[in-house]
């Protein structure tokens, strides 16, 4: 699979059913700032296979690409976005 770039961030999400507080805080986070995204529910197999062969080591969701670069979770990519938001680049 080739990551389009021009999108901001895909998050790697359970199905809405599961309830991950920390997939519903990276989708508010993105949309707080204004960062397109979109997700890719797990319960789809073509993304789980994505998902497995992008982060095979990955035990958690969500799991995010933001600009092509995997950042891992909810609270690094928070932690990412606010050193962004710092240095004036977002």
């Amino acid at each position: 699979m080739e990551i389009n770039t021009d999108i901001a961030a895909i998050i790697y999400v359970n199905p809405p059913q599961a309830q991950c507080k920390e997939c519903y805080k990276a989708i508010q986070l993105c949309e707080t700032l204004g960062i397109p995204y979109f997700t890719k529910e797990l319960s789809c197999k073509k993304n789980l296979k994505d998902f497995r062969r992008l982060f095979p080591d990955a035990q958690t969701v969500p799991q995010i690409l933001f600009r092509g670069f995997h950042i891992a979770g909810y609270y690094d990519f928070e932690e990412f976005t606010n050193q962004l938001l710092q240095n004036g680049e977002l």
